[in-house]
């Protein structure tokens, strides 16, 4: 199955996917405690963002009636599919 989305979208997600990369390639056991703290906290804040961005796909996708257009009982018996996710993730 293909995703698209639009393409300024895209570019964003590619963005902060590149940047998720770079972090992950860092030494950060280099780091001092204080930057370590920092950059924990900063990942948390990028995930709840994250986290917010995905709801609001989810509600797209639902008032979109996609779930139901491809033959789902439900939003949640779709996304379990769709992603890959646990009941109590969906």
């Amino acid at each position: 199955m293909e995703f698209r989305c639009a393409s300024e979208a895209v570019s964003a997600m590619e963005t902060v996917s590149a940047a998720a990369q770079k972090f992950l390639n860092e030494d950060i056991w280099r780091s001092q405690d204080a930057e370590v703290v920092d950059c924990l906290h900063r990942m948390h804040r990028l995930g709840r963002q994250l986290q917010g961005s995905t709801v609001g796909l989810v509600r797209e996708v639902d008032q979109r009636g996609v779930p139901a257009a491809v033959g789902a009982v439900n939003t949640r018996a779709w996304l379990r599919g769709a992603l890959t996710v646990t009941p109590a993730e969906a």
